[in-house]
């Protein structure tokens, strides 16, 4: 069954620093309210304020990738205008990182680097645990 977004592309264009989509944000808020429902909304130590917030901005995240970046741009009179440092996954942009910021739950860290998750196995046997 597929996810059911929380949020609309009203909510979604209202924090991003276009005027209008140029793409349809269906299938962005879509992928972000996928992961909302199969990773945020068990958990009890966020509201449906913050998992709305949290798809609002993975929905950005997930549309702004779908297009080209530019690392800097030059302007009419020869000014660089310089964007500030971004990386992979949820860090390649801004709307991602803000929405780790307000995961305090941490899921999203996880997902965005999972060899940070630390994880527990059982090599020996139950007896030895």
């Amino acid at each position: 069954m597929a996810a059911t977004p929380v949020v609309a592309d009203t909510d979604v264009l209202a924090i991003m620093d276009i005027t209008a989509f140029v793409k349809p944000a269906a299938p962005f808020m879509l992928t972000a309210a996928t992961i909302r429902e199969n990773s945020l909304d068990s958990l009890t130590e966020l509201s449906d304020d913050e998992r709305f917030e949290i798809e609002r901005w993975l929905s950005a995240h997930f549309y702004t990738c779908a297009f080209t970046r530019l690392d800097a741009e030059i302007i009419d009179d020869g000014e660089v205008k310089a964007r500030s440092k971004t990386g992979k996954n949820f860090d390649l942009t801004h709307y991602g990182q803000m929405a780790m910021m307000l995961d305090t739950s941490g899921t999203l860290k996880e997902l965005n680097d999972p060899k940070a998750k630390a994880t527990a196995f059982n090599y020996m046997g139950d007896e030895y645990v």
